[in-house]
Parts: structure tokens; C-alpha cells; sequence
């Protein structure tokens, strides 16, 4: 499985392609530790699997992601991030990532399990991400469910200014 890595901090990002090496049959072919350079390499390399963190500079992750489901769909999302907040969760849930692995709580077994339950063609969700999918999905009132998908994104482009 060949495999990209987009996280800011390097020591992570390290860390995470050290990890994603595991087993040898599968390859880091690119890191990037900024949302418009990981873009590039994504677009330009069309890895299996993406290991994508939210909170990056230049393209936020969440971005990086939206356009990944259009411009690279068949590869496969795995967010490792911090990030986790009912906004967050509502964009990831629609766009069908194969995982997300909590940095606060999941542990390095978590994320082989991760990527090994990718690589299989199944999922893997942290604890904390599918409490808080299955929270916004009962809540009525959450932004998924007040406003579309077209006034979710002019909402974020006005917090952009």
C-alpha cells in the first residue's frame, strides 16, 4: 500500500510514516507538512491511502479532504488528528473516510490497527469520534442538520474572511 503522510509537526509526521511502515509491504511514498503541498503530492502521486491530519497551514485538512473526494476518490482517508469538534465530525461523517484515529486518546497500537483495517478494505474509528458521530447525529439542531451543504461552506469561507 503506497501511503502519504500530511501532518504540521514534524516530529509527528516522523512518527506517523515511521509507523505507517509497518508491515514492510507497506511504503510512505510522500510527507508534507502543510495542507497545499500534501494536496499537490496527492493529486500527483495517487497514493492507496492518506493519512491526513485537520489542523494544517495553507489548506486546512478539512479542505484537503474535500477535494481529495473529487479530484483522487479512489484514494483511501485516514485522519490522525486532534481536531474534534461537532463540525468536524459532521464534514468528515459525509465524506466517507475509512478512519480516524483521536491523537489525545488512541495509543500507536490504534493506528496499526488503523492502517491495518484500511489496507483490508474495512474501518477503524477512535472511541471519542464515533461518541461524538453518533451525539451530532441525534441532535437535531446540529449545523449538518440546520443548514446545507452549500450554506455550511459560505459559513466557513466568511469565518476565513
Amino acid at each position: 500500500m503506497k501511503i502519504v503522510v500530511v501532518e504540521d509537526e514534524a516530529l509527528i509526521r516522523g512518527g506517523l510514516s515511521f509507523f505507517c511502515h509497518q508491515p514492510p509491504k507497506h511504503e510512505v511514498v510522500g510527507e508534507a507538512g502543510d495542507g497545499r503541498t500534501g494536496l499537490d503530492m496527492i493529486l500527483r502521486l495517487k497514493p492507496d491511502l492518506v493519512v491526513l491530519d485537520l489542523g494544517l497551514p495553507e489548506i486546512g485538512g478539512l479542505d484537503v479532504m474535500d477535494v481529495m473526494r473529487v479530484k483522487s476518490p479512489a484514494t483511501k482517508l485516514l485522519i490522525v488528528s486532534g481536531f474534534l469538534n461537532e463540525h468536524a465530525v459532521t464534514r468528515t461523517d459525509k465524506a466517507g473516510l475509512r478512519g480516524f484515529v483521536d491523537k489525545g486518546s488512541s495509543t500507536v497500537e490504534d493506528l496499526l490497527a488503523a492502517v491495518a483495517a484500511v489496507d483490508e478494505g474495512g474501518t477503524w474509528f477512535s472511541e471519542r469520534y464515533r461518541m461524538l458521530v453518533q451525539r451530532v447525529r441525534r441532535n437535531a439542531s446540529a449545523v449538518g442538520k440546520i443548514l446545507s451543504d452549500a450554506e455550511q461552506e459560505v459559513l466557513a469561507l466568511a469565518g476565513k474572511g
